[in-house]
């Protein structure tokens, strides 16, 4: 009897543990984030938690009346065998109780009892990125199946990529049978190992490196001699190169005359290789690439000193440009008298400024001449990619267009290219040089932060949905008693940029919150945005100008928005979260400007806390439709931000046709000139009056002048 007694004892503490546990178990799956369902061998559901009937869209009792293969879309036999018998991971597309069919991830498990346990995952946010990815792939793909030369990516000894000028040149049909060829095994038995080792140091090396001639063997066994010019990149995260190939003729000088005889630096040819490469590179990283053409006066030194000095001058010339620019970067002699830089890889716009200004100052200090000090005069023009050309040739012409300005200003100047410069008064304004340049010309309406900040105007943000104005983007400008209205490209330049913009970034906040005050005190309820350049988001008291902004101006934070560049951002996403978590823990509301320029940025938005995304369209006129590069990579831009529940504005929006097609997309906010341009205070007070906020096109006053507005 004692026996039996213990026996049901422990019985009983047994049922008792396996109560808790399942009591447990139950707790944990109905928190769960993820869809659990448990299905028997067949495909019957047996059970689901809340976070799968919340997914599917079925009550719990309607999912337990189903079998698995009603929620899979278009699922064959093997798929759901395999998913039955609970082998691993499976992706798959799901459909929902309202018909919806949605990507989802699933988590195969058997039970020991028997079936199965299923978690599910939305695959959706995966299922874009890929997308984009793909886009974005694709859109280099086209690129490089366009380019003239014959091109292969190579990483970790093999080809990876290469266009169809490639496979023609060694003898194959298609690029796809390059695809995993030891690049090694293209070589003639003899230049194998030559090859290897001199791919492997241009690996090394930062850039574009210098050709070399090589033989290469068609898969006939044919010899086939080649100019080789690689460039050090990545692929899917490893190193790799970027190897264009020409094949010699007999004609073709020999690869020792891509070098100057006088100075040892590239020649024109060279320096149009090296250009034709790294297009194709800032293309696809979306960098920002500068031609700077230089024009040096020595023959005043060849007529009092003889040939052998100017020749000598020549080469410290090119001594000193060298030293004036980056590893990476290519100086190469264009003509008698004239040099050339492509500086590939540039980051800010600024960076070529203070190259620009380097380079000048170099030239100006004296130079040797056969043991002579000399002083030259110089000029230089620049032309950048994307905005002042998207050629080779454009580039090199519309730099030597600006070198042609900064001769006309004088001696030891250098000139931005701009469309139009040569009827353009500002011009001369936008320029730099040594101790030849004037001194920074003196802005009106000082404050005493910043000693001369200039005036703020505004443009109008207008809602998609709400049809009306919802704020207001700031922008600097300077009121100049000749020339009007003045754009910061022509005076900032003219300055010490870093110290001027840290001086009167806080000046510019709180004005501008000042002026929105203002206008919400007479009954607007009106946001603000504020772009931040990267020197104010590395300054340590950003934080605290912000909030003394706020706080002077009594602006609710949540009507500021700060605008942060993205270009900034993915230099270290990780220092920009923190930034960006601080700026909100102010009740600011934070943008990323630029959105959808970096490929990166769709990858690491998770990671970057901001409220809004900011699309840039200037010059998109042609996205009128679902079709076209540019059009998917603006939806699927939109796509990504709107899986992430960010608002997103569209900048650079000139047409209605634009408009509606951003109205599909489900975009939130636009601007551009065709709705209302940057305009002064009393403008937008005008503005607000005469539309009632209503989104149309823009009609300026007769009393206002093109040149306030433009």
């Amino acid at each position: 009897m004692a026996g039996e007694t213990t026996r049901i004892r422990n019985l009983n503490v047994v049922a008792e543990a396996l109560r808790r546990t399942q009591e447990q178990y139950r707790l944990l799956a109905e928190q769960a984030s993820d869809g659990l369902l448990v299905a028997t061998s067949d495909g019957r559901l047996l059970e689901a938690n809340p976070a799968a009937s919340e997914l599917l869209g079925y009550s719990r009792a309607e999912l337990l009346a189903l079998r698995l293969r009603y929620l899979l879309e278009g699922a064959d036999l093997e798929l759901l065998e395999a998913l039955q018998q609970g082998r691993g991971t499976r992706h798959v597309r799901m459909r929902r109780k309202d018909g919806s069919v949605f990507p989802a991830e699933i988590d195969a498990r058997p039970l020991s009892q028997g079936g199965l346990q299923l978690t599910v995952r939305d695959d959706s946010e995966r299922a874009r990125v890929k997308r984009a990815l793909e886009d974005s792939e694709e859109r280099f793909q086209k690129l490089l199946q366009s380019a003239p030369d014959a091109i292969a990516l190579e990483s970790q000894g093999r080809i990876v990529l290469a266009n169809q000028r490639c496979a023609e040149l060694l003898g194959f049909a298609h690029p796809r049978e390059l695809s995993g060829l030891a690049t090694a095994n293209l070589a003639r038995p003899e230049t194998r190992d030559d090859l290897v080792r001199t791919l492997g140091a241009a690996l090394r090396q930062n850039g574009t490196s210098d050709p070399f001639a090589t033989r290469l063997q068609r898969v006939d066994g044919s010899l086939l001699e080649v100019h080789i010019v690689p460039t050090a990149t990545t692929y899917q995260g490893h190193p790799a190169l970027q190897i264009v190939m020409r094949e010699t003729a007999p004609s073709v000088r020999p690869a020792a005359s891509s070098r100057d005889d006088l100075t040892g630096l590239p020649t024109r040819e060279l320096f149009d290789d090296r250009l034709s490469v790294a297009l194709a590179q800032a293309f696809r990283h979306r960098h920002v690439l500068a031609v700077v053409r230089i024009d040096v006066q020595v023959d005043s030194v060849a007529r009092s000193l003889g040939r052998p000095a100017a020749d000598a001058l020549l080469r410290s010339i090119a001594g000193r440009l060298t030293e004036c620019v980056r590893e990476g970067d290519t100086v190469a002699r264009l003509g008698a008298t004239e040099f050339g830089l492509l500086l590939p890889g540039v980051r800010f716009q600024d960076d070529v400024t203070r190259i620009a200004e380097k380079v000048m100052a170099g030239l100006g200090e004296p130079l040797d001449a056969s043991g002579t000090p000399v002083q030259v005069g110089a000029n230089a023009g620049v032309s950048l990619f994307p905005q002042d050309g998207d050629g080779p040739g454009a580039l090199v012409e519309n730099a030597g267009t600006a070198l042609r300005r900064a001769r006309e200003t004088g001696t030891g100047r250098y000139e931005n290219y701009s469309r139009g410069m040569e009827r353009d008064p500002l011009a001369a304004l936008s320029s730099s040089g040594n101790g030849a340049a004037t001194a920074p010309v003196p802005l009106a309406g000082a404050a005493p932060q910043a000693g001369a900040p200039g005036v703020l105007h505004y443009q109008p943000v207008f809602g998609i949905e709400s049809d009306r104005i919802e704020g207001f983007e700031t922008f600097l400008r300077w009121q100049h008693p000749e020339l009007g209205l003045v754009f910061p490209r022509h005076f900032l330049l003219n300055s010490d940029f870093i110290s001027l913009i840290l001086a009167i970034g806080p000046w510019i906040i709180r004005t501008a919150c000042a002026q929105v005050r203002s206008w919400q005190r007479r009954g607007r309820s009106l946001r603000l945005a504020v772009n931040l350049s990267p020197y104010e988001l590395r300054h340590p008291d950003l934080v605290k100008n912000v909030s003394t902004a706020l706080e002077e101006t009594s602006l609710a934070p949540r009507f500021l928005q700060l605008e942060v560049p993205e270009e900034w951002a993915m230099e270290d996403v990780g220092h920009a979260a923190e930034v960006i978590r601080a700026l909100r823990g102010l009740g600011a509301s934070v943008c990323l400007d630029g959105f959808g320029e970096d490929n990166r940025a769709l990858l690491q938005l998770r990671r970057l806390p901001v409220d809004s995304v900011k699309l840039n369209l200037f010059g998109e006129r042609s996205i009128s439709s679902s079709g076209g590069d540019e059009a998917t990579r603006v939806a699927s831009a939109i796509s990504m931000a709107k899986s992430f529940q960010l608002r997103v504005i569209a900048q650079g929006v000139e047409s209605p046709e634009l408009l509606e097609q951003l109205r599909t997309w489900q975009c939130d906010e636009v601007q551009g000139y065709h709705w209302g341009p940057p305009m002064s205070p009393t403008a937008c007070d005008d503005l607000l009056l005469r539309l009632s906020g209503r989104l149309r096109p823009y009609k300026r006053p007769a009393r206002e002048t093109g040149s306030h507005l433009l």
